[in-house]
């Protein structure tokens, strides 16, 4: 049994326990979302638009402008009194920068402001809301990747410790 293997071992598996840890509340609200309650909301804003985003050129240092499609949607709820404000749109990782342009630039029509929606809230803490409720690949993806990882690294421990013993 190699040192190094023993520590690579060790590093897959706080790696991957560690991003399961950091990604499973995404995950939680993806599938509870389901039973969320509703109340009425409001669009504020509703645009979508090219701008442009800064992005790393390969592994090095360096960045380039990219234009993009991004979507951008506001919408304010009431839940037992209070108001609140949001631009969440469904659950997972959320970014409104999105590679599917005509889904973005649907935004508007789907979402037009001044429209009603159906707002979905989680009952603690109601700041959580989503306009979409379903299951998408997002919320899954890092959990399954730390998934993979931590195999990964019990592997790596299970073929140290076998390499160890007397044959």
């Amino acid at each position: 049994m190699k040192k190094i293997d023993l520590i690579a071992a060790g590093f897959f598996l706080i790696l991957g326990f560690g991003m399961l840890i950091l990604t499973a509340p995404a995950l939680v609200n993806a599938l509870t979302a389901f039973t969320w309650p509703t109340t009425e909301g409001q669009i504020v804003m509703s645009a979508s638009a090219f701008e442009m985003v800064d992005r790393r050129i390969g592994g090095s240092a360096r960045t380039t402008a990219t234009p993009q499609h991004v979507g951008r949607i506001t919408y304010e709820y009431s839940v037992a009194g209070t108001t609140y404000t949001n631009e969440r749109i469904s659950t997972g990782f959320i970014t409104y920068a999105n590679p599917e342009e005509q889904r973005v630039s649907d935004f508007p029509a789907r979402y037009p402001q001044g429209a009603t929606v159906t707002v979905y809230y989680r009952p603690d803490d109601p700041q959580m809301a989503v306009l979409e409720r379903g299951l998408r690949v997002e919320p899954f993806f890092l959990p399954l990747m730390s998934v993979g990882i931590i195999l990964l690294g019990a592997f790596g421990l299970r073929t140290a410790f076998r390499q160890r013993r007397p044959a």
